[in-house]
């Protein structure tokens, strides 16, 4: 094997050092260079993707061949043309109700193929009562909640006396605006002995009840009291529970604010529903009195 000098090997590495580095920049253009095709860039182009709008939902209507239309409302022409719906007068002139702004807003309750649960307590009542009839549609609260209007008429199960009881009703009726409660209670009142003056007085202030005036009894302004502050704050005063326990047995007591809480949903009923007023009846009269004049047991209907 054959050594280089150093001088050999010193004249190489002077040659390398005087090479050209490879150069890295893009080959020139020129007659003679051939260059490769130049790739063309796609861009995709956006297609919009349409959508559907939705449909608004069609309530469906409520039938009207079961509703009734029994309200009984006048109207007057306005100035300006336009119509502005007026109660019926009443016979009571102290006693004014709102009157209705609409029809009944929802029918009256389908019996075919119903609970013969619910069919029988619609006979709580041995007449048709619209009230009954719309109430009805909440099946599973409605059995129950007749129980407690059938033992408020019962009086084996009731222990306020008739008038305490009537009174509770039209007093809680008046302050709630609710003319279906007060029309279908205040002429048990009438039958039972109330006069004119005394039904009329029902509409007293508070005030007025506090401050002595009107016809009531100790027990019954002790009662109006009771009714009045339940209606206004959902509570009482100490003093009138007070006073009301020198008068009113304890059950008597109890009852009295189930009354009112009870009277108080079907008022809302009415109102918010807007419940249409019962038509008359030949011979109602005969049948409300022997109801609320003899122990009168509603599930004996059969």
């Amino acid at each position: 094997m054959k050594f280089l000098t150093s001088a050999a090997f010193i004249s190489l590495l002077g040659l390398a050092a005087s090479a050209p580095a490879a150069s890295l920049a893009p080959p020139e253009t020129g007659d003679n260079v051939t260059q490769g095709p130049v790739p063309t860039i796609i861009k995709p182009t956006l297609t919009r993707i349409s959508i559907p709008t939705l449909s608004t939902t069609t309530k469906k209507p409520i039938p009207t061949s079961s509703v009734p239309d029994t309200i009984s409302t006048s109207t007057t022409t306005t100035s300006s043309g336009g119509t502005v719906t007026s109660a019926a007068p009443g016979k009571y002139p102290s006693i004014v109700f709102t009157p209705a702004d609409s029809p009944p807003l929802v029918p009256l309750f389908d019996t075919t193929n119903a609970d013969p649960a619910v069919i029988k307590a619609l006979k709580t009542i041995p007449f048709p009562r619209t009230m009954l009839s719309t109430l009805a549609h909440a099946e599973g609260l409605f059995v129950p909640l007749m129980g407690v209007l059938g033992s408020s008429f019962d009086g084996t199960k009731r222990n306020l006396a008739i008038d305490d009881w009537l009174m509770i009703v039209c007093r809680t009726g008046i302050l709630l605006d609710a003319q279906y409660v007060f029309d279908n209670n205040v002429h048990g009142l009438t039958i039972v002995g109330w006069d004119f003056n005394k039904i009329n007085s029902l509409n007293m202030t508070h005030a007025d009840i506090v401050a002595g005036q009107g016809p009531w009894t100790h027990r019954q302004r002790i009662l109006l009291r009771i009714i009045d502050e339940q209606i206004d704050r959902r509570s009482n005063d100490l003093q009138t529970i007070e006073e009301a326990l020198t008068i009113l047995t304890i059950p008597e007591l109890v009852e009295s604010l189930i009354m009112i809480g009870t009277y108080t949903t079907f008022s809302g009923v009415a109102r918010g529903l807007r419940v249409a007023q019962d038509s008359t009846m030949p011979g109602l009269d005969g049948i409300i009195r022997k109801i609320i004049t003899s122990n009168y047991r509603i599930f004996n209907q059969g």
